[in-house]
C-alpha cells in the first residue's frame, strides 16, 4: 500500500496544526518512507512522534528517479510505505507521479492524505474569481509578452529568483493588470498582496520576496 504524505510549507515550524489527527497514527504504522528530501521527510516526522519514526528506512523518490524496482518490490512484499514531498502535496508540482502510476498499475492500493499546498491557498488568498485557472509551474527562463494570456495563471517560482522575475513582468504586462503575490505562505512570514501592476511597480521594494518562495497569479480579464 502506497500512501501519499502532505509536507509542511514551513521549514521552521514544530507544530502538526496543518495535519489531520491522525497522521501521526499513519506514519507509525508505516515500514518506509520514499522521499524527495531526506531532510525535508525527517522536519515532518518531527513533529510527531520521531523516536518512533527515526529508525524507518527511505528511499530516493525524487525528480532523477527513473528506475522504481526497489520501490515496487516493498510493495510486492505487502508492506506499507509513505511518499513524502519536499514540502506540500506530493505530485503535485513535485515528483512521485511515475512511482503512483506504476503503483496502481501494478495493482497496489493508493491513498492520499490531506494536507498544505501552496498552489492552492495562494488561490484561496488571492482574491480572484477560480471557477477556471491554468497551473503553468516554474515560469519560462524568458519572460515576454507571450506570458500575458487572458485568463487566470498560475505560476511558482524559486526564492532567489522573485525579485528577477517580478521585475520581468513589469516589463511585459500593462499597468491596469491584476497580480497576487503569495509569499512565505503558512510562515510567520507570510505575506499575500493582490494588486494591479502599476501599484506593484512602486511597492515592490517593500515585498519580501527575498529568500521566500512565492506563487504568483496573474489575472488578465
Amino acid at each position: 500500500m502506497l500512501f501519499l504524505i502532505a509536507n509542511s510549507l514551513d521549514d521552521e515550524a514544530r507544530t502538526v496544526d496543518s495535519f489531520a489527527s491522525s497522521m501521526g497514527q499513519l506514519l507509525e504504522s508505516l515500514d518506509g518512507f520514499f522521499v524527495e528530501e531526506a531532510k525535508a521527510a525527517r522536519r515532518l516526522l518531527m513533529r510527531f512522534n520521531f523516536d518512533r519514526l527515526r529508525d524507518k528506512p527511505m528511499i530516493s523518490c525524487d525528480k532523477d528517479t527513473t528506475d522504481f524496482t526497489e520501490h515496487l518490490l516493498h510493495l510486492k512484499r505487502g508492506e506499507r510505505w509513505g511518499l513524502i514531498s519536499a514540502c506540500g502535496l506530493p505530485c503535485i508540482a513535485d515528483p512521485g507521479s511515475a512511482l503512483v502510476r506504476l503503483a496502481r498499475k501494478e495493482g497496489f492500493g493508493v491513498e492520499a492524505t490531506v494536507g498544505p499546498s501552496s498552489i492552492f491557498i495562494a488561490l484561496m488568498l488571492s482574491g480572484f474569481y477560480s471557477q477556471q485557472f491554468t497551473f503553468a509551474g516554474y515560469f519560462p527562463k524568458q519572460i515576454d509578452r507571450s506570458i500575458r494570456k487572458k485568463g487566470l495563471f498560475i505560476y511558482i517560482e524559486r526564492p532567489y529568483h522573485n525579485k528577477q522575475t517580478l521585475d520581468a513582468l513589469f516589463e511585459v504586462l500593462e499597468p491596469e493588470d491584476e497580480v497576487c503575490l503569495a509569499i512565505g505562505l503558512m510562515t510567520p512570514s507570510q505575506h499575500v498582496v493582490t494588486e494591479k501592476v502599476k501599484w506593484l511597480r512602486i511597492h515592490a521594494d517593500s515585498l519580501p520576496l527575498k529568500k521566500n518562495p512565492a506563487v504568483f497569479l496573474i489575472n488578465i480579464l
